[in-house]
């Protein structure tokens, strides 16, 4: 992934003002260009793979399949509106599943600390208190349906409704539902997180 990372001079900042079309466009001309589309979504790939998978090394593995997959179907991508989001996000749940498929384990099974998500730099105090909270979030997902999972997951990934709906392929009315059902089922497990640690304070 290293040679993603490396930011050729002349480009830049003029490349990473441009909206994903336009960058699509100049993508599809010349493929050194498609850095900035993986500067502009690694970090929200990786996090929506470790959100579904569970497993660093895992999510690590698919979010890079995905852009390599992504810039390999790039010459076939049609824009249709500033869509390359909605396509890239429904790339990344085809590499979900393929790495699923071929899991020997389920990823649950591997749920490692969420300190190897955060800086570094910050300190035990700052570090220990957002572990707990990507935890706890990790466990409030987890009593989701799936279905529901996939909503809150592409919403926490900052996609639009009309692009949750296009990767989903739902319609956007089923977007809303399932996303206020959601809403609701994780107000009432927080509720109950919430509940049970001040019965324990109690004790």
């Amino acid at each position: 992934m290293e040679a993603w990372n490396q930011n050729p001079a002349g480009r830049g900042d003029a490349a990473a003002q441009m909206d994903d079309a336009a960058l699509v466009r100049l993508a599809q001309i010349s493929p050194r260009a498609f850095e900035q589309l993986y500067l502009r979504y690694r970090h929200p790939v990786l996090a929506f793979c470790y959100r579904q998978l569970g497993d660093r090394d895992d999510a690590e593995d698919v979010a890079s399949a995905t852009f390599v997959a992504a810039l390999r179907g790039l010459g076939r991508f049609q824009d249709r509106g500033n869509s390359f989001r909605a396509w890239l996000f429904q790339i990344v749940r085809n590499e979900i599943g393929m790495s699923r498929r071929q899991a020997s384990r389920h990823p649950e099974e591997s749920l490692e600390s969420a300190e190897e998500l955060v800086d570094p730099a910050r300190s035990p105090e700052e570090l220990a208190v957002l572990a707990d909270g990507q935890l706890r979030l990790a466990a409030l997902l987890s009593t989701l349906s799936p279905s529901e999972r996939h909503v809150i997951d592409l919403d926490l990934a900052d996609l639009t409704t009309n692009e949750i709906a296009e990767v989903l392929d739902i319609s956007e009315p089923a977007v809303r539902t399932r996303r206020s059902r959601a809403i609701d089922n994780l107000q009432a497990a927080f509720l109950q997180v919430n509940l049970a640690e001040d019965g324990d304070d109690d004790v």
